[in-house]
């Protein structure tokens, strides 16, 4: 799936006469599996317009993720899942301030379950 999304904010008056303020965005995401394997990935990104210190800069955010998973059951009463996640995170303004930042996070994951079977016996006599 792809949504883009484009539009012009309001309109600013500056000494550099009007200028319109930047305002849009697109992601994507794709999701499939087959038997006990997934994948899930996504991407998003929005330019948009800074007004700092009575100065209009453009801003980037970019952040893309992408999870990949195996579940299988070793016993009727044990299921288990192994997932491998990474997502992306940046940031751009390249005139005044002049920020670029970027960040990451990976993660791997094992994850078990068991199925207990609990019951409850009893015998009540009333004299």
């Amino acid at each position: 799936m792809f949504v883009p999304s484009v539009g012009i904010g309001p309109m600013l008056t500056s000494s550099a006469g009007k200028q319109s303020l930047l305002d849009s965005g697109t992601g994507a995401y794709l999701g499939a599996s087959y038997k006990g394997l997934t994948f899930m990935s996504s991407y998003t990104s929005l330019e948009s317009t800074s007004f700092l210190l009575q100065q209009l800069a453009d801003v980037r955010w970019k952040k893309g993720f992408f999870d990949v998973g195996y579940s299988l059951k070793p016993t009727a009463k044990w299921e288990m899942s192994f997932a491998l996640t990474y997502t992306r995170s940046t940031l751009d303004a390249p005139e005044y301030p002049r920020v670029r930042r970027g960040s990451y996070e990976a993660l791997l994951e094992w994850t078990n379950f068991y199925n207990l079977d609990l019951g409850f016996a009893g015998n009540l006599n009333r004299t």
